[in-house]
């Protein structure tokens, strides 16, 4: 193969759209997205074997550098994809699908099982589009070897984008997907570093986990985190593992998991004193077994067991039962009613509260999340702070501020960013609340309830007007989901 390597975004995405096209009413579309990424990461890894005997040979002027991610992977001479692009036509799709496996057995800490979670037999097109998708694989633009450059970030970029595309099969599930500029909030106040291990207990695709090595690389690009994931469902775990591995990273460290799990010896242990960040945006709609918290010597519940129906307490203790006692802290996006709730949830915020890991509660905008209409806020917590006041920042005027439809972008996540570095004041937006207070108000942590419109409201301010009504609107919305909480469990105590 000759020619330069054309390393564009764009015209990765484009040789990637082309090879997938040719599977298109050949197999099921999502199968066969994964088939096609698989397939990138044989190449990838097998450019790498012929960057290392050419470097063996004395072939390369300068010493072949370490090898991450995709491109550490070991590949035979059977599995090598320069092999299967000169194999015969017919039975050329069957032997994809065997070359693959393989290749996964010959490296079981990066890719053991994968190739069933993604069902990669349901992705197997004819023998013809086969060929089509190997020769649309061995153009320039997809030439890893390093005389064309070490670092392909576009491949990353072309990955996230193959795998944002529209799907027959996408579910509710699926909108799992956090938006940019509240990655990059999360980053912000987390500030993941050289060396920090990091977690995700429903890592979904990897998305935060990848946002979160992006940051530690932006001034050091020789940067490393370790990053650990766990989910529930076998097949994001896999295309995680798939991700990270494109991305440059170790996927070794995803496994599938329930992080409530009954069994607190099947939980996977992270580094032994505790991770620095954990982070996460977990399904909206969690559910849980209280009875868990009772199995095992599991100390995950010392601040208090919550309810059934409202499992999103109980992950954030398994959360913070993770983090490193010194440095640790962690981000979660939860449901509002996580902040007010009555009963066993407001025991267990005043317990976190009186030991001063409530750092930062963010409300987001509404209608953030595709699929879902629920209200959610963001929670930030720390360990060993010394800080004794929490910061309360509405979104929601800011978008406000931006004009009608505006969505949260770079530039409203780059005030809240501002405001959370300085932890400062600024009035229908961001307000400190000392902890005492917070715990004086009942361990309430909506933010609509400390973040108000300062002085009287006059009948000619509109924009006061609307922001109360906005905040009129969180309060009614809450006890009125408050109060369809305890209908749903009256009654299933009744047995309705």
């Amino acid at each position: 193969m000759s020619g330069v390597a054309l390393r564009s975004s764009r015209a990765t995405l484009s040789a990637l759209k082309l090879a997938r096209r040719c599977m298109e009413g050949h197999a099921d579309e999502e199968a066969a997205t994964h088939l096609l990424l698989m397939l990138v990461v044989l190449k990838v890894a097998s450019d790498a074997d012929a960057d290392r005997h050419a470097a063996a040979a004395g072939r390369m002027a300068s010493e072949t550098p370490a090898s991450t991610g995709a491109r550490a992977l070991e590949v035979c001479s059977a599995t090598l994809f320069d092999r299967l692009a000169r194999a015969p036509l017919d039975g050329l799709s069957a032997r994809v699908g065997s070359v693959l496996h393989t290749f996964c057995l010959d490296n079981p800490d990066a890719l053991d099982q994968v190739t069933d979670a993604l069902d990669m037999a349901a992705g197997l097109p004819t023998d013809g589009a086969m060929y089509r998708v190997i020769e649309r694989l061995r153009i320039p633009a997809l030439d890893f070897r390093l005389r064309h450059g070490q670092h392909r970030p576009d491949l990353a970029e072309a990955t996230d984008q193959m795998l944002g595309q529209p799907l027959q099969r996408r579910s509710r599930e699926d909108g799992l997907h956090v938006p940019e500029a509240l990655a990059s909030i999360m980053m912000a106040v987390l500030d993941p570093c050289d060396g920090d291990h990091i977690l995700d207990p429903a890592c979904d695709r990897g998305c935060l986990l990848l946002a979160a090595a992006r940051w530690a690389q932006r001034d050091t690009p020789a940067a490393r985190v370790r990053l650990h994931g766990q989910d529930v469902d076998r097949r994001r775990w896999a295309m995680a593992r798939v991700r990270l591995l494109l991305h440059g990273h170790d996927g070794a460290c995803l496994q599938v998991a329930d992080p409530l799990a009954p069994d607190p010896e099947a939980t996977p242990r992270f580094a032994q004193a505790g991770v620095q960040i954990v982070l996460s945006r977990p399904p909206l709609t969690l559910k849980w077994n209280p009875e868990r918290a009772s199995w095992g010597n599991w100390d995950h519940f010392q601040h208090g067991i919550p309810p059934r129906q409202w499992a999103h307490m109980a992950l954030i203790q398994h959360m913070r039962a993770q983090l490193d006692p010194h440095q640790g802290r962690m981000a979660i996006v939860v449901p509002n009613g996580v902040l007010f709730r009555e009963g066993e949830e407001a025991k267990i915020r005043r317990s976190l509260l009186e030991a001063n890991e409530v750092d930062t509660i963010i409300s987001l905008p509404e209608r953030l999340f595709k699929g879902t209409a629920m209200s959610t806020s963001l929670l930030v917590m720390r360990k060993a702070r010394r800080d004794t006041t929490v910061l309360f920042i509405d979104s929601r005027p800011l978008l406000m501020a931006a004009g009608k439809g505006a969505r949260l972008n770079d530039d409203i996540a780059q005030q809240i960013i501002h405001l959370c570095a300085q932890r400062s004041q600024r009035p229908g937006v961001a307000h400190v609340v000392p902890v005492d207070q917070v715990l004086e108000n009942g361990a309430h942590l909506n933010v609509a309830r400390y973040v108000q419109v300062d002085g009287p409201v006059g009948g000619g301010d509109l924009t006061a007007l609307r922001r109360t009504r906005v905040r009129l609107h969180l309060e009614v919305e809450s006890l009125q989901r408050r109060l369809d909480g305890e209908v749903d469990t009256l009654m299933r105590e009744l047995g309705g």
